[in-house]
Formats: structure tokens, C-alpha cells, sequence
């Protein structure tokens, strides 16, 4: 049985991509220039990378980076209630 996860897809390096650039966005950073630099190499390595890549390990990729986010937002919300 093959579900396609075999193929590089090119929806789903979006998609991580997209949550990728969320998790640099919520992680605190010293200044608003190492964001943009880390957002911006985030990103292109993700796209060039999962575009060669099989699609099971862009869902691995993917779901590794939401947990992150999540991860980061309870942090961030944990951190505003407590300072």
C-alpha cells in the first residue's frame, strides 16, 4: 500500500516551512535582525532540503517543528504570568 509518502510534495515543504518560520517567530530572540536572518535561512534550507526529500520526512520535519511551536507558546504564556 503506498500513500505517497515517498515523493517529494511540494504543498507539505509549504506547510513545514510555514510552521517553521511560526516556531523562529515565537522563540525569544536578542534582537529583531537575528530573527530575520534565522527566519530567512529557516526557511530557504526547509524549502531547498523537503523539496528533494521524501514526503514522510517533511510529516516527520513538520510535525517535530509544531510540537516546537507549541512548546514555545505555552513557554511564552507560562513566562507572562508568572514575570
Amino acid at each position: 500500500m503506498d500513500f505517497g509518502y515517498s515523493k517529494p510534495d511540494i504543498v507539505l515543504t509549504v506547510v513545514v516551512a510555514v510552521i517553521g518560520a511560526i516556531g523562529i517567530y515565537v522563540q525569544p530572540s536578542p534582537s529583531a535582525e537575528n530573527r530575520n536572518l534565522m527566519l530567512l535561512l529557516s526557511t530557504a534550507v526547509t524549502l531547498v532540503v523537503l523539496s528533494k526529500m521524501s514526503a514522510g520526512v517533511a510529516l516527520y520535519w513538520g510535525m517535530s517543528n509544531a510540537f516546537a511551536v507549541a512548546q514555545g507558546l505555552i513557554g511564552r504564556r507560562g513566562t507572562r504570568q508568572t514575570g
